[in-house]
């Protein structure tokens, strides 16, 4: 249950969907293959192969949210399981601005 101070921005339910969009290493030679799978159970997965080829690579998702977010929100709350690997995630406030990102190892 939700508190007052509290959205969910996604629960990959077919209502609350984001446009989800793959954004891969296009700028360093397109080695690189990023993978996004919404299932049925209300998860999603991503996946693929970085190439380090051309100075390095990247694969990565991201969404818009659809409506602009206002409140008085003091954090961020991920569940995500993990291979072991390192993953970035990042906030901005428009197109221009990062407002947040950080980088952690996944479980």
């Amino acid at each position: 249950m939700l508190t007052m101070n509290e959205i969910i921005l996604e629960n990959f339910a077919p209502e609350n969907r984001l446009n989800w969009q793959i954004i891969n290493d296009g700028v360093m030679g397109e080695l690189s293959e990023g993978l996004f799978k919404i299932n049925t159970d209300q998860t999603a997965d991503f996946w693929g192969n970085i190439s380090l080829e051309n100075n390095g690579g990247f694969a990565s998702v991201r969404a818009l949210v659809k409506e602009p977010v206002t409140g008085n929100f003091q954090k961020i709350v991920l569940r995500v399981k993990g291979d072991g690997k390192t993953y970035s995630f990042s906030i901005r406030t428009d197109e221009n601005c990062s407002a947040f990102g950080s980088q952690s190892r996944s479980c």
